[in-house]
């Protein structure tokens, strides 16, 4: 196929992770309403070889229905699993049906110790919040910096914050990639941490955010991890430096390691947009309506490359 076909529900948390992850890799997407009939064995195939994973990913192994159905074996290879997700008895469906689309990056809470095939895999949190889609395009394209590292990158952002006491916003968003949870956080290898900047520092989503990691903070959970930040303005002299600096100081508190952009990287000498040595940068433009240039692009992926090759270092 010359582009990949996702039957998308986007009420479906993994279903929009599935989309971003697509999207994150500049993969040709052809988005159809969900159906209740799954894919086809070539359309599977065909996703799973673009995305470079095996079958056994695309389940929720952890769930009771898949190891009634004996889905969990490790011994089953891509074929046979592949063929029962494609072709489910009645009873087993509807489980199916949920459970078809693509989990890179979750593992199971029964997985066995030694196990190659339910070994949790090393990932980059990607964490963003985005008002207008700027810093969720530089998310993005970090990302795609950290898959070039030879990781995978986990893309979360958070809700928006009220001044109402109550919640406001659904648990689960309309659009967008998936809410961050603390576990995002507390297994991550690396972190890369984006938002746009308000009055020269983070937005108050993101600080909300951060305000409730104290108990990783306790445990010492995000210690000798790297971390880098990124931001987007509306002008050019917006504040980018000083929000990068306020998105870094709670990750110094957590123990992480900072890192920033080298001079190395040609960009950083050539930009007449965004980027700093503190981390990428992105100017939106007054309208917000500006992509970003070659450099910018550049930039998010060489933090991201550069987390993901740091954190593989310190894993050995």
């Amino acid at each position: 196929m010359s582009e990949i076909v996702l039957y998308h529900n986007p009420r479906c948390s993994k279903s929009r992770e599935a989309l971003a992850l697509l999207q994150s890799r500049e993969l040709a997407v052809s988005v159809v309403p969900y159906l209740d009939t799954p894919p086809d064995a070539g359309q599977l195939r065909e996703l799973l070889a673009k995305l470079g994973i095996g079958a056994r990913q695309l389940l929720r192994t952890g769930e009771d229905a898949y190891r009634e159905l004996h889905l969990a074996d490790p011994a089953l290879d891509d074929d046979a699993l592949i063929a029962t997700m494609v072709a489910p008895t009645p009873s087993d469906r509807e489980t199916h049906r949920r459970a078809w689309r693509a989990r890179r990056h979750r593992s199971s809470p029964r997985a066995c110790p030694g196990d190659p095939a339910m070994t949790p895999e090393a990932y980059v949190l990607v964490l963003y919040y985005s008002r207008h889609g700027a810093t969720a395009e530089m998310a993005r394209q970090v990302a795609r910096g950290v898959e070039m590292g030879g990781l995978s990158a986990r893309l979360r952002t958070v809700p928006a914050v009220s001044a109402e006491c109550a919640a406001v916003a659904p648990a689960v968003p309309e659009q967008g990639a998936v809410y961050a949870t603390l576990d995002d956080l507390r297994d991550c290898a690396a972190l890369a941490l984006g938002s746009p900047t308000r009055y020269g520092n983070m937005a108050a989503a993101m600080k909300y955010f951060l305000d409730g990691t104290n108990s990783l903070w306790l445990t010492g959970a995000l210690v000798d991890k790297p971390a880098g930040v990124f931001t987007s303005t509306a002008s050019l002299h917006g504040g980018q430096e000083s929000t990068l600096l306020s998105m870094a100081l709670p990750l110094l508190h957590h123990g992480m390691l900072i890192t920033g952009l080298p001079y190395s990287e040609s960009a950083l000498l050539e930009t007449k947009g965004g980027g700093t040595p503190y981390g990428p940068s992105h100017f939106a433009g007054a309208d917000g309506k500006r992509a970003l240039d070659e450099q910018e692009i550049a930039l998010c992926r060489a933090l991201g490359k550069r987390l993901a090759t740091l954190a593989g270092k310190l894993r050995g």
